[in-house]
């Protein structure tokens, strides 16, 4: 009987999401798939992104290139019905990178995307808002998906630990299976200079991250201009986009004090296609998250050789190492401030930990991501 993988991307759209499975499926060898066809469902603009592969079957529907409420009627209607008569096929297999299922198709597979569905900490840092009862809904939502599924595939060991926390299934056995990176992004570390080599133009410092609460955008920027204010040639470029209330307390702080034009560049959301070039054209990466589940914009700019200043929550040690020189506390303004000082005045350091970081790097790619992820989903299949 044919093997089936069905694979429900109908919510992949952008971001990291979409990055996963278009790596996966195109980084794949037909060696290394052991199924006789694969379905993919998405949306047009996702499925143009992937190969056309010999046993990969690209699905999509007008609704599915709509908006959440046309997704949903068709995940209500559309794969309801694909899957029904899918049923009958004792061989299929159902996989959903976005990480919840609540449907009546058995086996499935789900993944872990989304940390703050389980920080309650994170989480209450939007206080009482759509958001946070958004995230206490998912929460509800992915439980109960990850105790119905055949397996949940993890990609870091503190987003398996915490999970573990709310589920009564035993996940032990489950698969970690980290995410690759874009060799694109990969730049040898180059040799660092004192920041008074800095003259003809500033020491540029890089933050990719959208503005919102758990990412801490406003005590970096006032620890940036306290340094600048002391005289250190320093520029802060932001990259990311925003969420509202976020943005406005962000921008309430740049309105404060005219200075900041000159060190704080905030560039909004950029293309994926063109990211490289902030990497690229930067001297230093810092990251200030406290909420992460595998942080695949850090191991970005490890990769790209970048001496990083790193936010001191999980997971980012399990990433860059418990030995990592420049740790901070990101919600603490005094001690980015300090930090940030110690890492600008230590070039060897910076060096050091450049090179250390990216050597962590090599570990990191899409095939063994793509290989561990179909021996994964084939072996739940022959359970």
């Amino acid at each position: 009987m044919m093997k089936r993988l069905i694979i429900d991307g109908s919510n992949l759209r952008s971001g990291g999401g979409v990055t996963h499975i278009t790596e996966i499926l195109n980084n794949i060898s037909d060696e290394k798939q052991a199924f006789d066809e694969v379905v993919l469902f998405s949306n047009h603009n996702t499925l143009g992104k992937i190969q056309e592969r010999p046993w990969l079957k690209k699905e999509s529907h007008p609704w599915l290139n709509k908006g959440l409420l046309h997704i949903t009627m068709w995940k209500k209607t559309k794969l309801k019905s694909f899957l029904k008569e899918e049923q009958k096929n004792n061989n299929s297999l159902l996989f959903t990178p976005p990480g919840t299922y609540t449907g009546f198709f058995r086996p499935y597979v789900g993944m872990s995307r989304n940390m703050l569905i389980f920080d309650s900490t994170e989480s209450d840092r939007y206080g009482f808002s759509w958001m946070k009862f958004k995230f206490w809904l998912l929460r509800k939502e992915q439980t109960k998906s990850f105790e119905n599924s055949k397996q949940v595939i993890f990609i870091s060991k503190y987003a398996k630990k915490t999970a573990q926390k709310f589920l009564k299934k035993d996940i032990s056995n489950a698969p970690i299976i980290h995410h690759g990176v874009n060799k694109k992004f990969v730049e040898k570390p180059k040799a660092q200079k004192p920041i008074t080599d800095y003259k003809e133009s500033p020491f540029k410092l890089l933050y990719i991250s959208p503005i919102t609460v758990y990412k801490h955008h406003v005590p970096l920027i006032k620890a940036v201009k306290k340094l600048h204010e002391e005289g250190y040639p320093i520029q802060l470029d932001l990259v990311g986009g925003s969420y509202a209330k976020s943005l406005k307390a962000f921008n309430e702080e740049c309105n404060s004090d005219s200075s900041y034009q000159k060190i704080v560049k905030y560039h909004g959301k950029v293309a994926y296609d063109t990211i490289e070039n902030f990497y690229k054209t930067s001297d230093a990466f810092i990251f200030a998250s406290t909420c992460e589940n595998m942080p695949n914009i850090l191991i970005e700019a490890m990769s790209a050789g970048l001496p990083v200043m790193c936010s001191n929550f999980n997971p980012m040690p399990e990433f860059l190492g418990t030995s990592h020189p420049f740790y901070f506390d990101p919600t603490e303004e005094k001690e980015a401030y300090n930090k940030l000082k110690k890492f600008i005045d230590s070039p060897e350091s910076r060096y050091s930990s450049a090179q250390a970081s990216f050597a962590k790097t090599q570990e990191y790619n899409w095939v063994k991501c793509a290989e561990e992820t179909f021996e994964c989903l084939i072996s739940t299949l022959k359970q």
